[in-house]
């Protein structure tokens, strides 16, 4: 990024224990040279240590934002309870993430019990708040004393529904009740792949389809609605593969099944992956061509017109099958195989708004409603763009 893009410098990694010199630094005319962290196309320099103690860290100053949207009309309100993640996901920022930061300190660092809650009640106390959502990426590793913590305080101080994202490996019955009693409204949990062998050999997830299938019954169960993402495309694999997936996500029947399409972020280990099998161009036109968001055309060699065309239906219309079982052989026999048309687009659209209301209900006025409607078919009109323009693709 420093090198192309015109940008004077960045932050690697944590910035918490350099921002505040740097800032000082830029403002008074000092040299900036010494700072870890810091590249500039002049210099790149090293990685400082990670910030072990989280709650010496200041709560995020939210009045910032108070009168800027969406923030000052959403009364869902999102907190992070921890930093790193202990799995190593081939797809996932984590796995470099870990990478770069090996030797500086605990990857996996957590707040006190105490200290999120009290952001909670601070928020709670200052701001219209009615929904919770932890954006942590490893919110849960364990059913351990801090969850039990969490559990006791939440239930007695705060009292709001919330979501949060956990891996299926962890998931026991225990561990569902306990946030049950707390609150908890909505997960998510990632399926990637129905097949164990990409989950295994390609994604670096080591989960059985048995263990995966029992983690979301247990939710159901519970009623604990779940939304799901389940990954089109992945390097290597076939439109079989995929359509096994989809099978397998209506056999767990999340509450939203999501699906996204491969994009081999820059620094991932599966975009290295994806680059030494020859899945990528090797011209630095590429860089221009990389997809804007997770819902738009492969952008993999071995990817067909035709298997993009399927994608695009299962993102649109598997949602709606695994809502109403009864239009499943009708979507996943005959539908996602029709050319992709403006009616897919609007049931596509409708179903997953609604579906998305069920994951995170927060309230909504009228003017919130419609700001966010508004806000989402701009979104979709930059997801759903044409991308035949300068894609690599071979032809069928």
């Amino acid at each position: 990024m420093i090198d192309s893009w015109p940008i004077d410098a960045v932050i690697r990694g944590e910035g918490d224990l350099v921002i505040g010199e740097l800032v000082e630094n830029l403002v008074s005319g000092k040299d900036i040279s010494h700072l870890q962290n810091i590249h500039t196309k002049q210099f790149k320099n090293p990685q400082g240590l990670l910030v072990e103690d989280m709650d010496s860290l200041p709560y995020a100053d939210r009045e910032l934002l108070r009168d800027v949207a969406p923030f000052k009309y959403i009364k869902m309100k999102s907190f992070f309870a921890t930093r790193g993640c202990p799995f190593n996901c081939s797809y996932c920022f984590n796995s470099a993430y870990n990478q770069m930061h090996k030797g500086k300190g605990k990857i996996l660092r957590r707040r006190s019990v105490e200290n999120l809650i009290g952001e909670i009640e601070l928020v709670k106390k200052n701001f219209n708040i009615d929904f919770v959502r932890f954006g942590d990426d490893a919110f849960i590793t364990s059913h351990d004393a801090w969850v039990d913590e969490f559990v006791e305080k939440y239930t007695r101080r705060i009292k709001l529904p919330f979501y949060l994202l956990i891996n299926p490996n962890i998931v026991s019955k225990d561990l569902v009740v306990a946030l049950k009693k707390a609150g908890c409204h909505s997960v998510m949990m990632g399926i990637e792949s129905g097949s164990e062998r990409l989950r295994k050999d390609i994604l670096n997830r080591y989960i059985s389809n048995d263990m995966m299938v029992k983690a979301f019954t247990l939710f159901r169960e519970h009623n604990i609605k779940v939304f799901s993402n389940t990954i089109l495309g992945l390097p290597g694999s076939t439109l079989e593969d995929d359509l096994q997936s989809v099978d397998f996500t209506l056999q767990c029947r999340p509450t939203y099944s999501g699906f996204s399409v491969f994009t081999p972020f820059p620094g991932t280990n599966l975009y290295q992956y994806s680059k030494e099998h020859g899945y990528l161009p090797n011209d630095a036109s590429f860089v221009d061509e990389f997809p804007r968001s997770m819902q738009q055309d492969s952008v993999l060699n071995h990817i067909t017109d035709r298997q993009k065309e399927i994608h695009r239906n299962i993102l649109l219309l598997i949602p709606i099958a695994n809502w109403l079982p009864c239009l499943r052989n009708l979507i996943v026999k005959h539908l996602i195989y029709w050319k992709p048309n403006t009616v897919f687009n609007f049931f596509g659209f409708l179903v997953r708004n609604y579906l998305n209301m069920k994951i995170w209900p927060f309230g909504k006025s009228l003017y919130t409603f419609v700001a966010i409607v508004k806000s989402v078919i701009l979104i979709d009109k930059k997801n759903y763009a044409s991308t035949d323009k300068g894609t690599h693709v071979q032809k069928v």
